[in-house]
């Protein structure tokens, strides 16, 4: 069987561990620059299509009263591929496929901005 992947990073993530995965939204939480308010519940681990786990974990990151849901793959260096162009794998930002630097700013948009627009 052939797999053809058309957005790259977005399939299932091999060798992704829970503690990893907690690891990478903790960097998240800080890299998102919104300061202690922001918090993130894990939800369990995301489930793929054929209902097996697909090597990321589901969060809910809030602040305030906003919340965002986050899939967080469970393996090292999503930060330092971002920044060196490096095939990995992509987190998602409620229910979009993102790399790092990308989901961080509509992570961030969707805990400071309305459904208008605003602030």
């Amino acid at each position: 069987m052939t797999t053809v992947l058309i957005n790259p990073g977005s399939g299932p993530v091999d060798d992704a561990t829970e503690a990893q995965a907690r690891t990478n939204m903790q960097e998240f939480l800080a890299a998102i620059g919104l300061g202690d308010g922001v918090a993130a519940e894990m939800q369990g681990p995301s489930i793929d299509w054929n209902g097996t786990p697909d090597g990321r974990w589901t969060f809910t990151v809030s602040l305030g009263t906003r919340s965002c849901e986050v899939e967080m793959p469970g393996v090292s260096g999503l930060a330092e591929a971002a920044a060196s162009a490096r095939m990995h794998p992509r987190l998602y930002v409620d229910g979009g496929s993102w790399f790092w630097d990308f989901g961080l700013r509509i992570a961030r948009e969707c805990l400071t901005t309305d459904q208008e627009g605003r602030e």
